[in-house]
């Protein structure tokens, strides 16, 4: 039987976003993340090098999960009220990457490390070109 590696490496996003959540990234335990993903430690450091590579893979899958479910439609104020109401909607019923936000901003000041900060502000950025020069045309 061949080894579904997307599956397990979903297994991995899902059981960190939930340990890193509720314990932070510093409290977090990969022996607790390889546990409840049901695969041996090991596969971890395979996938993400390391706990750090680990929670930011989660948080660039959990943005990716923002970016992907609420997208902004329309154009003008009433897009981005519209968008902020829907935002505000996901993140009641979806608390885990506004937890992962908070413990990031707590345990790392805000910012993961130098070299991920510009890819998300790029990702940002391109999400608000498209209303930003609907709007001015």
């Amino acid at each position: 039987m061949a080894w579904d590696t997307e599956r397990t490496r979903r297994l991995l996003l899902d059981a960190a976003a939930g340990e890193f959540s509720e314990r932070g990234f510093a409290g977090g335990r990969v022996d607790r993340i390889a546990e409840e993903a049901g695969v041996n430690k090991e596969r971890i450091y395979s996938y993400f090098g390391s706990k750090d590579g680990l929670s930011a893979a989660v948080l660039e899958h959990c943005l990716t999960a923002v970016v992907d479910a609420v997208p902004i439609r329309g154009d003008g104020i009433d897009a981005i009220t519209d968008y902020v109401g829907r935002l505000f909607d996901y993140h009641h019923e979806h608390p885990r990457f506004a937890r992962l936000m908070v413990w990031e901003g707590l345990e790392r000041g805000g910012g993961r490390t130098a070299r991920d900060r510009p890819r998300r502000g790029s990702r940002a950025a391109r999400r608000w070109a498209a209303p930003r020069s609907r709007r001015r045309g």
